[in-house]
């Protein structure tokens, strides 16, 4: 999983990069809050940021502000980690919209729980943004079936009168022609219809 990590104490971000890659994580380091903002708001950004709380240009109360009044379906799941641990900081920092809080010095076996948790919570998110684009594309589905099955059954019936008559051999060549093409748009139409789910997103 692709992280983001804000931290501006090279030896504190040195650290997390040694435990991010051997937990098999890809680091996105940055040193500065007003970084971490750019980052936040690029289309393919880490879903999950590990964010320090006192930072240069801007701190991580307000990147976490910043990123909760912007909203959007893929918001990140942010972990501050810092060493303010008064309790009221740690209620601040979850008011402001921190999904998780932990401590310096951390210990790396919390630290990693707490990052199973986050992207747990990730996946399950994906999954469902994943079944609500099932729902529309299947609603979508059903609508433009029903669209392309009633003139397609006129078009199909007229065929067939027109079938019945006294044509010349090129002439009912052509309608047969038309008339077989009309039958695949048709069965193409009614497995449209048929389909009533996806199969589950698997994370």
């Amino acid at each position: 999983m692709r992280i983001l990590v804000a931290e501006d104490n090279p030896t504190t971000a040195l650290l997390l990069q040694g435990y991010l890659s051997q937990w098999g994580h890809e680091m996105i380091a940055c040193q500065d809050g007003a970084e971490a903002w750019n980052i936040l708001q690029q289309p393919d950004a880490p879903q999950l940021a590990i964010l320090d709380w006192l930072m240069p240009k801007m701190d991580g109360i307000e990147v976490c502000r910043r990123v909760r009044a912007a909203g959007g379906s893929m918001m990140p799941y942010i972990i501050f980690v810092t060493g303010r641990d008064h309790e009221d900081d740690i209620i601040v920092g979850l008011q402001e919209g921190a999904d998780d809080y932990v401590t310096k010095p951390f210990s790396k076996n919390e630290l990693h729980a707490r990052l199973a948790v986050g992207a747990r919570v990730v996946g399950m998110w994906n999954r469902l943004i994943e079944a609500e684009r099932n729902r529309v594309l299947m609603q979508t589905a059903g609508a433009a079936a029903h669209e392309i099955n009633n003139p397609l059954a006129v078009m199909t019936s007229q065929i067939q009168l027109l079938l019945t008559k006294h044509v010349d051999d090129e002439f009912r060549e052509k309608l047969e022609s038309i008339y077989e093409a009309g039958t695949r748009v048709s069965q193409i139409v009614n497995k449209m219809k048929s389909v009533t789910r996806y199969p589950p997103v698997l994370g």
